[in-house]
């Protein structure tokens, strides 16, 4: 039996002497290969004395003129600083949040490369970095890249011990703190202190040293002035680190946790005016161009903006709007972020060409970041322009033809939707130039519904309206939220005889060396005819004829057009108003529906400042010549002028025979009145609009011709037009050039704007 034994223990000693010699040969192997590897790798590393730190250029924004916008990436001269004149923080929450064992181990600490490992694999994703501060350096400075692969993991590993062999750890430490990148082109701890917080590394705080050190894994998503909720939630990151490794006390953790970050005012100021339109470029050319070439590649990027344009939109709105916090509201309205409320969105258009001139999106941008101008919000009736474009153009109206405003049920799935008047009070009988005038809910609805929602819904798509369009009725009145910039987009059509054009904001851009690698041609396609857009905007000129719900912004004789809009409990006012040579489109809104701003619905109710504001701030910029007078709107010959005659109407309110006149198109003139009996009426297979004539003592609502059961948008087959840019110069670049169709080279394909 013990014999037995013994011949068992010495076979399985055999077994696992063998298999600890094949396990013996393949490290040897691996050995062997990795040391070919790294001396094949080493070979052609260069030495540390043979690196200079180089630093690029930031892109250069010019405007249509050629005036200067700003810069994408920072301007602040670089600077190398020692790690002396860093001051004590700096260094700590560095080390402590990228390297607490820094000065423990060498070049490459395998014990934090282990922990990583351990801890990336029980968490099934990268939840902690290896990386040394010196191999972060070496990534850096020899621009190895961020690729996850053996072969830079190697380079990384030779040149960390490449530079602690010539470096001290606080060399190494100095030179990573004045090459790694910060976000927004800034390069260095010095210039990035500089940069954000306008002052020198020394003067940093704990929190905004933290905070520093926060943006460095993403520096291109957590740069604090264009995400600082971002760079916020990085910042508590570090310091909840630093405190857990004993680097700073829970006195010291609270205090920089609690304290408010104030970014360079000098920096923001200087963009007051520009900034958001600078951020809408920015954000465009990191989406196409990476962040790299945005803010290092000394671009030179020639946007469509009118610099002196965009500086007078935004002191009007802020003077206008200031006066209205002191006269009206008597007190200034702070939200929750002590951002001051109501805050405005504008942007000005082209409707030739799509080109955007101007893009405000708040008051100040120092005081706030936020883009109104882009930022989708229920239109309320300056939707409704749409609703009767499509059914102009699809002849299902006339000016002169009436809709009942009167209580009605819509039937919805699985209820009724009753809408109503915003004053809550029923009008009668109004034709649809009146309805449009005074803003008829009613009549809206039921043009929306003759037309069917989805055609409404197809329109609204076809004249640039890329968010959601829902197939409710009540988008009718404006219940989906559009941005200012598309709203603007969509009523383009009515000011350029019937085209749907598509935004341009940059026209080229150039690279350091001169040549052109991009351009933008403005691109349009017909959504209306010719005729159908100028019955259009001849109705909406009725908004500029004295009527009291309408805005005192008729001014020198020039054609104006447009429509108002509001949305429930006034948290956002529109007014779009548009000539032939531009389309300029404002809300004037609450950013959120909370108790700290309840008191600015007092500034918002007592005049309708979509309205109001928009009406002086257009008299400023015309007064300033801005926005010179267009040329003339052109009439098409083929309309004609119809009186029609009501008798025993309520219509406007009156009894007896009224005689409106109006213009319209030929294919649309009735042979005869035909009266319909709305109890029931089938606008399409799917709704049903249900009548109740006992809440009503108005006739019966009139129309023209009895009503189809259903319309196909009959435009299915418009095609897109290519229409050149009027200050388009030949280019000789020898590059490429990338337009939004075609792409030869191996940059990201350019989306058309």
């Amino acid at each position: 039996m013990a014999k037995a034994k013994k011949k068992r223990r010495i076979r399985w000693l055999r077994v696992f002497g063998a298999i600890l010699a094949v396990l013996a040969i393949i490290a040897s192997i691996v050995a062997v290969y990795a040391v070919n590897v790294i001396k094949t790798l080493a070979a052609d590393l260069p030495q540390p004395d043979q690196v200079k730190i180089d630093i690029q250029e930031p892109s250069v924004v010019y405007d249509r003129n050629g005036v200067l916008l700003g810069y994408l990436g920072s301007n602040s001269p670089y600077k190398y600083i020692s790690l002396d004149e860093m001051g004590p923080i700096v260094p700590k929450v560095f080390v402590g949040s990228e390297d607490h064992r820094f000065y423990q181990h060498g070049p490459v600490d395998w014990v934090g490369i282990t922990r990583a490992a351990i801890t990336n694999v029980l968490h099934g994703s990268v939840e902690q970095g290896g990386s040394s501060i010196t191999q972060q350096l070496a990534r850096v400075m020899f621009n190895l890249g961020m690729e996850t692969s053996m072969d830079r993991k190697l380079k990384e590993f030779v040149l960390a011990y490449r530079l602690e062999q010539r470096y001290t750890k606080n060399q190494v430490l100095e030179l990573y703190l004045n090459m790694v990148y910060f976000g927004d082109g800034c390069n260095g701890i010095e210039t990035a202190a500089e940069h954000y917080f306008g002052k020198t590394a020394k003067d940093l705080t704990l929190s905004e040293a933290a905070l520093l050190a926060g943006v460095l894994p993403a520096p291109s998503v957590r740069a604090p002035n264009s995400n600082l909720d971002a760079a916020l939630k990085a910042r508590d990151v570090v310091l909840n680190k630093l405190l857990s490794i004993g680097y700073i006390t829970q006195e010291q953790y609270e205090q920089a946790k609690s304290e408010k970050i104030t970014l360079s005012k000098e920096t923001l100021a200087e963009q007051d005016a520009k900034g958001y339109a600078l951020d809408y470029i920015r954000s465009f050319m990191v989406s196409n161009f990476g962040s790299d070439l945005t803010y290092k590649g000394g671009l030179s990027v020639y946007t469509t903006f009118d610099s002196k344009l965009i500086d007078g939109l935004q002191k009007s709105l802020e003077d206008y709007l200031d006066y209205r916090d002191k006269t009206i509201s008597g007190t200034v309205v702070l939200d929750d972020k002590g951002v001051r409320q109501p805050q405005p969105g504008a942007v000005i258009v082209d409707p030739r060409n799509g080109e955007v001139l101007a893009m405000v999106g708040g008051r100040k941008y120092s005081e706030t970041q936020y883009n109104r101008a882009v930022a989708p919000r229920a239109t309320g009736s300056s939707f409704k322009p749409i609703d009767y474009a499509a059914a102009i153009q699809m002849n299902l109206l006339t000016p002169f033809d009436t809709w009942v405003s009167e209580p009605i049920k819509v039937p919805i799935p699985g209820d009724t939707w009753s809408p109503h008047e915003f004053n809550m009070t029923w009008w009668g009988q109004l034709t649809v130039r009146d309805a449009i005038v005074r803003s008829s809910n009613i009549a809206a609805v039921k043009t929306a519904l003759l037309v069917g929602i989805d055609g409404v819904q197809y329109y609204a798509k076809k004249f640039g309206i890329t968010e959601e369009v829902r197939l409710v009725p009540s988008t009718a009145i404006g219940v989906n939220e559009i941005s200012p910039l598309n709203l603007a987009l969509s009523y383009a059509p009515f000011a350029n005889g019937g085209y749907a054009v598509e935004p341009v904001v940059i026209r080229e851009i150039k690279n350091s060396g001169g040549v052109t690698i991009y351009q933008e041609s403005p691109w349009k396609y017909r959504v209306l005819d010719e005729s159908s857009a100028y019955v259009m905007s001849d109705m909406l000129h009725s908004m500029f004829m004295g009527n009291a719900y309408t805005p005192k912004a008729a001014i020198d004789g020039r054609f104006l057009a447009g429509k108002s809009g509001t949305t429930s409990s006034w948290k956002d006012s529109w007014y779009v108003g548009y000539s032939t040579n531009f389309v300029y489109a404002l809300t004037v809104g609450i950013d959120a529906d909370t108790p700290e701003v309840q008191g600015a619905y007092k500034n918002m109710t007592t005049k309708h400042p979509g309205m109001w504001v928009w009406g002086y701030t257009a008299r400023d910029l015309f007064k300033e010549n801005l926005i010179p007078a267009g040329p003339k709107l052109q009439k098409p010959s083929n309309l004609v002028s119809v009186t029609v005659n009501f008798k025993d109407s309520e219509l406007l309110g009156g009894s007896g025979q009224k005689a409106v006149t109006s213009i319209t198109k030929p294919d649309a003139v009735p042979l005869q009145a035909s009266p319909v009996n709305w109890q029931a009426v089938e606008l399409n297979n799917d709704l049903t609009v249900t009548y109740n004539g006992a809440c009503s003592t108005f006739q019966p609502v009139t129309v023209l011709w009895p009503i189809p059961t259903r319309q196909q948008p009959p435009l299915d087959n418009c095609g897109s037009v290519e229409t050149p840019t009027e200050t388009e110069t030949p280019t000789t670049a020898t590059e490429p050039i990338i337009t939004p169709t075609t792409s030869t080279t191996p940059e990201p394909n350019i989306p058309h704007l």
